[in-house]
């Protein structure tokens, strides 16, 4: 079976009160107009050289997280949404953040918050994500798409009430910890009072993680129309094991 590109996400959310997440926003740089705007998972894609290493999707969300999660405004290259088939307008782009200067002590403890992030996970699935080519020949691609399948690792990050406060702090003081969207602490209740969907299809996936939960509200979620999501297995121990199975169009070496 043929599928575009193999991502890994992660779900942050308060240990104490499952309800309460932390996501990104797609800003309006993102290529794919259709989901600008909307929610997503943190974490990223297995492509470009900066993946080479990466020996399963776990190692992937890990890298990730060092990478985008950040107090710094820097520049970011385009280069990855390059290899997955995007035509970005620019090479470079930064995203919106605060004028405050992380002071030498804030800058360590957000290392550390990023480190104890990665500590404790449990593995929640992978899922194959079938988006309709509509989603995408409105936005800036190398060429017009067929129906887009992409294979999607999921984890949980629960945070302990410390790492979760120090999460609050840090996204109170700074307004945006992401170096490629923008980040937001949110909740279920605000995601269906407001009506916020989520992009490239994880808002099943996010639906489940409520569920397993017993968040019944999350049944009222906005769900995008069209997109299929079928459910697999935990995540595999090797992207080896991926590669047996499937063809991988986008990939480290591509």
């Amino acid at each position: 079976m043929k599928i575009n590109s193999i991502s890994s996400v992660g779900i942050i959310y308060r240990k104490s009160n499952p309800e309460e997440v932390f996501f990104e926003i797609k800003d309006d740089g993102l290529p794919v107009k259709a989901f600008r705007r909307m929610l997503n998972p943190i974490g990223g894609n297995w492509v470009g050289e900066v993946a080479k290493s990466d020996q399963n999707t776990w190692d992937t969300f890990k890298r990730e997280i060092r990478e985008e999660l950040n107090l710094d405004g820097v520049m970011v290259s385009t280069v990855e949404l390059r290899l997955l088939g995007y035509l970005p307008q620019n090479k470079f782009y930064k995203t919106k953040i605060s004028n405050c200067i992380p002071s030498d002590t804030e800058r360590k403890m957000f290392g550390d918050l990023k480190e104890e992030m990665i500590k404790d996970r449990i593995p929640f699935g992978d899922y194959l994500i079938n988006i309709p080519m509509e989603y995408f020949n409105k936005g800036e691609l190398d060429k017009k798409v067929e129906d887009w399948n992409d294979l999607n690792s999921y984890w949980l990050i629960p945070l302990s009430e410390k790492n979760w406060g120090r999460l609050v702090y840090f996204q109170n003081k700074f307004g945006n910890l992401s170096r490629e969207s923008i980040s937001t602490i949110t909740s279920l209740r605000e995601i269906v009072e407001t009506r916020m969907s989520f992009a490239f299809g994880h808002d099943r996936p996010i639906r489940d993680f409520f569920m397993i939960h017993n968040a019944i509200l999350a049944r009222k979620m906005p769900i995008l129309k069209g997109i299929v999501c079928s459910t697999l297995c935990f995540p595999r121990e090797s992207y080896g094991d991926y590669l047996k199975k499937y063809e991988v169009v986008r990939k480290p070496n591509v």
